[in-house]
């Protein structure tokens, strides 16, 4: 970490690509982060933040978000801290055909 920045790679998976124009790309953090942070981030119209939270502002439950490999669900979920190098995989829960 340089200049108390973070990069951290992010990959989407299935309708969430078409929402947020992009596969994988990565992402600056200016300070110690969280899965909070991040999403705040990348839900930057009303189209985008409808495919990852609830009316209530949660996560919807049908979308899994992993940390290197490991489900939010089962650390600290949306409060999950980041650190540079993390891999964050946002995809919907029913994916495949």
């Amino acid at each position: 970490m340089k200049n108390n920045v973070a990069k951290v790679r992010v990959k989407l998976f299935g309708g969430l690509q078409e929402a947020f124009q992009e596969r994988e790309g990565e992402i600056e953090l200016e300070r110690a982060s969280n899965i909070r942070e991040l999403l705040d981030l990348l839900c930057n119209s009303y189209e985008r933040r409808q495919k990852i939270f609830d009316q209530s502002g949660q996560i919807r439950s049908d979308v899994n978000i992993l940390k290197n490999g490991r489900n939010i669900y089962f650390l600290d979920g949306i409060q999950t801290e980041l650190k540079e190098g993390d891999i964050i995989a946002i995809f919907p829960a029913i994916f495949g055909g």
